[in-house]
């Protein structure tokens, strides 16, 4: 079978254009990554829940840190505005579970070398097969109240996370003197099967968008 230069990969596909993607490279260590805590609300248990995100130092600049301390305070979140086609805007967010070999997490390829936020939604138990096949992607590592609870959950999680973000991020940059309706509002949420993607065109003044 031929894939499209456009094709999404698992950990079997290798490249001299991935190893840096991957954050495999026979000169190199394991990129090095840090843990953080992050708290909010959750209106399905009706209090608050501790989650935690595995973040590589070379994807840091994908969120706000507090200063000092580097207690992490939110996901940064492009202006409507931007035009650029040098980065996807919308974060893509992964459920999965017991797919750390074949799930499609590899992206370079079928976003088109484009820059992009992509982070992997793990169960705690398996945080530590999901880092030592992908050390170069973000991970969501769920509470383990999640450990036996099934995808939708996953789901509703990411979306009660990615709105309060959005207000925290609305809160940062009204301070930097921006309108808090020109914040980026949207997310996607992935299967890790998902084989193909391809560019949406919108037309907005002649402008493509995705």
């Amino acid at each position: 079978m031929r894939l499209s230069k456009y094709a999404a990969y698992n950990t079997y596909h290798h490249c001299e254009q991935c190893h840096q993607y991957m954050g495999f490279h026979p000169r190199y260590q394991l990129y090095e990554s840090t843990l953080h805590a992050f708290a909010f609300s959750y209106s399905m248990l009706g209090e608050e829940v501790q989650l935690h995100f595995i973040i590589p130092k070379s994807k840091e600049h994908h969120f706000v840190f507090s200063q000092p301390g580097g207690q992490l305070e939110s996901m940064r979140l492009p202006l409507v505005t931007d035009k650029s086609h040098e980065y996807i805007k919308s974060p893509t967010f992964t459920p999965t579970t017991g797919r750390h070999e074949h799930g499609l997490f590899n992206l370079y390829h079928a976003m088109d070398g484009a820059s992009h936020l992509h982070v992997l939604v793990v169960k705690e138990y398996e945080m530590a097969i999901y880092k030592k096949y992908w050390p170069n992607h973000i991970m969501l590592v769920l509470p383990s109240i999640f450990n036996s609870a099934g995808v939708g959950a996953a789901h509703f999680l990411i979306k009660e996370l990615s709105y309060h973000n959005l207000e925290l991020e609305r809160n940062r940059q009204e301070e930097l003197g921006i309108k808090p309706q020109d914040i980026w509002p949207f997310i996607v949420i992935s299967d890790d099967s998902c084989v193909m993607w391809n560019v949406v065109d919108v037309d907005c003044a002649g402008e493509r968008s995705r």
